[in-house]
């Protein structure tokens, strides 16, 4: 069955990955419901900096929320639902003090990069027994506490079960940001 229904597949990255169309989403969105409001440059600014989880359904409830709780034609920062903005600004805010305690940090989310090139997530087995995090001396149980803690500063995703760790875009930034790539 599944082959008869795979004739054609068709991969569309996550919206994480394409934030330049959240004003067309949330265009198309309002169209559809008839309803005629703008966004304010910081709300549109909040919206790029959110990573998106949920993708464009968790877009479109943010924006259902944002245009029934409104009273004005602009949308504002109170519009918005309190847990995407306090988790956006509780990113910023780690972001901006993020302690790398040492270049082993650097080594995990350069290890999960090469994985992100590939466009495949990786457990913790695999990542340990990469060259570069094996040369260091990583074993599969400091590497889960490890994780654990660069996913508490936005740096990696960690899945469920068996979709694995990868690395956020403000990893990548990290990385940019120490020369790493």
């Amino acid at each position: 069955m599944f082959y008869r229904l795979a004739v054609l597949p068709i991969e569309i990255p996550p919206l994480r990955e394409r934030t330049s169309d959240i004003p067309l989403l949330i265009d198309d969105h309002l169209k559809q419901q008839g309803i005629r409001k703008s966004w304010s440059p910081e709300v549109m600014e909040l919206l790029f900096a959110h990573d998106w989880r949920g993708n464009i359904r968790e877009l479109k409830n943010v924006v259902d929320y944002a245009i029934t709780v409104s009273e004005h034609p602009v949308i504002g920062i109170s519009d918005l639902p309190k847990r995407l903005t306090e988790r956006i600004f509780q990113k910023q805010a780690s972001a901006t003090t993020v302690p790398l305690e040492d270049e082993r940090n650097l080594d995990i989310l350069l290890g999960l990069y090469q994985y992100y090139l590939t466009n495949k997530p990786v457990g913790r087995y695999q990542l340990a027994n990469t060259p570069i995090l094996r040369a260091n001396g990583w074993t599969e149980t400091a590497l889960r506490k490890r994780l654990k803690q660069l996913e508490q500063l936005g740096l990696v995703r960690s899945g469920t079960t068996r979709q694995g760790t990868s690395i956020t875009r403000d990893g990548i930034e990290m990385l940019k940001r120490y020369g790493k790539i």
